[in-house]
């Protein structure tokens, strides 16, 4: 017997998170975080990350439906906004939009930085990174957009296995020279689930099942099989046919004994 067996393996994707600022009070209450290792952070607190203002229209939603932050005055600014815990694997990717205020020509700088474990540990300094030690991207200066741009960035170089981890916006700089306001919108983390079929497999039969033997009758009375036709014999699955002197026809499949006319058995 010869089957073809069709399995269709579908990567299938969802959204570990979604976040588009509508409520920045309502994304803490999920598990983002906020750090701020700015010189004069005590001091300074309305401009860290916080709702949006009118200073920029969102990228999506309300106007004021983005992240925003400001330089921190009196020296180096050190602001940090953590996602909440994310579940990865080696498909997972993220991405989101920023916009810096370009018409104060002051160069902007914002890192995305990684830990590769569920923490929010940034230590106490300005310049200290705590477990977010890797670098995933640095957008600097010129380089920096002054009209919504979404950024992609997959993690399947760093993820080798379902993992939690968790991704920091690192807003870092000297505000004498440079840093004067950044927006962030639509952080989007997309995985891949565990690939398994999406559904019950389908077999499919694309040959014909064919089965040939030479069926045995045995019976001490040599009983004898005559008719002027020829019978046929076609096959489907495994029966016993027996008569008063019992012989017997036995093989793996069913056999069905047609003919024309009526056989005589003596």
């Amino acid at each position: 017997f010869r089957f073809l067996i069709i399995i269709t393996l579908l990567f299938n994707f969802n959204e570990a998170l979604n976040e588009n600022f509508d409520s920045f009070t309502a994304a803490l209450s999920n598990g983002w975080v906020v750090v701020d290792n700015s010189i004069n952070a005590a001091s300074y607190t309305s401009s860290n990350w916080r709702q949006g203002t009118s200073t920029f229209t969102a990228y999506s939603g309300a106007a004021n439906s983005y992240a925003l932050v400001s330089f921190s005055s009196g020296g180096s600014t050190s602001r940090w906004l953590i996602t909440p815990t994310l579940l990865v694997n080696s498909l997972s990717s993220f991405s989101f939009y920023t916009k810096g205020y370009c018409d104060a020509g002051f160069p902007e700088r914002l890192l995305v930085k990684l830990s590769l474990i569920d923490s929010t540990n940034v230590g106490n300094a300005p310049n200290s990174t705590g477990d977010f030690s890797t670098t995933l991207l640095t957008i600097y200066g010129s380089n920096y957009p002054c009209s919504w741009t979404k950024y992609e960035i997959s993690l399947s170089s760093l993820i080798t296995t379902e993992t939690t981890i968790r991704i920091g916006l690192w807003y870092n700089g000297n505000p004498s020279n440079e840093l004067y306001n950044v927006g962030i919108d639509d952080f989007q983390v997309t995985n891949s689930l565990t690939n398994s079929p999406s559904s019950t497999p389908t077999v499919s039969d694309s040959s014909t099942i064919s089965d040939s033997f030479t069926p045995t009758i045995s019976d001490s009375s040599t009983p004898t099989v005559s008719d002027s036709s020829t019978p046929t014999i076609s096959v489907s699955s495994t029966p016993t046919i027996s008569d008063s002197s019992t012989p017997t026809i036995s093989t793996s499949s069913t056999l069905t004994v047609s003919v024309s006319s009526t056989p005589t058995i003596s």
